[in-house]
């Protein structure tokens, strides 16, 4: 990994209250807020520090966490995102094999796989949005940063090949959590379509245990409704019941069919 401090800005900090500062971008008339910890890293890289060497700082520091090296990298993806960094990977950081959690590496390999969709989609796949704009890797990550979604993705040969997208409950409330995505490659094939989106719901009930009783999904009764019996087939094979139908729900003329997975 190459890291080096992004020269063609000129930042203003100011420490903000609770350990944050704040950055203003002179050149993009824009400003970032950092934690402590982001605020520390990016120091260490302006002094010139590579990527093992803030690892060794914070093992130091700290002592090693379990996840330390992933956090380390996850905030460098940040801080490239917000422009405050520059660096290259000098090898593919995704795993071999591994169904998890997204992080701040993954978002532009999710918004990839996405839009290769909107050329040529794959039967099993859904969508909430039919907007490509919609699947942009700025907006997946703001969506997941704010917890109004998840993605679970899988991998294999270090390429991510298939996703699942979940909003959690919009409170402590509520119990059902909303599938909003469900991608894969567009070759891909039927067996593993379903290999893939049983693991990737198991890694999902996982994560969100405790939190849901439910996970739904929205299918739309248009004229397009043939065309997602593949997809209707793959939830009921993993335990979806058809569970209810709201009549002309939509534009006052189709009906929104629920079908939910009783955790």
């Amino acid at each position: 990994m190459i890291l080096q401090k992004n020269k063609n800005d000129f930042l203003h900090v100011r420490n903000e209250k609770k350990g944050y500062v704040s950055i203003f971008n002179h050149n993009t008339r824009t400003t970032t807020f950092l934690n402590e910890t982001a605020y520390e890293i990016l120091k260490l890289v302006n002094e010139g520090k590579n990527y093992e060497e803030i690892v060794s700082i914070y093992n130091s520091k700290y002592g090693m966490g379990e996840n330390l090296e992933e956090e380390v990298l996850n905030t460098l993806y940040s801080l490239k995102y917000r422009k405050l960094i520059e660096f290259e990977m000098e090898n593919n950081n995704i795993s071999e094999n591994d169904i998890r959690v997204a992080g701040e590496k993954d978002y532009s390999e999710i918004s990839k796989l996405i839009k290769k969709n909107f050329i040529k989609p794959n039967k099993y796949i859904y969508m909430a949005a039919d907007n490509e704009v919609y699947y942009n890797e700025e907006t997946i990550r703001i969506r997941q940063f704010n917890n109004y979604e998840y993605n679970i993705v899988a991998v294999e040969n270090a390429r991510i090949e298939a996703v699942l997208t979940i909003a959690p409950p919009r409170s402590q409330f509520f119990g059902t959590s909303l599938i909003t995505g469900i991608f894969f490659s567009p070759d891909m094939s039927e067996d593993k379509c379903k290999l893939l989106f049983t693991k990737l719901l198991e890694k999902g009930k996982e994560y969100l245990l405790g939190d849901i009783n439910k996970i739904r999904i929205h299918i739309p009764d248009t004229e397009n409704l043939r065309n997602k019996k593949e997809l209707i087939y793959l939830l009921l094979e993993n335990g979806f019941i058809n569970e209810a139908t709201l009549k002309n729900e939509i534009c006052k003329k189709y009906d929104l069919i629920f079908y939910t997975l009783f955790i």
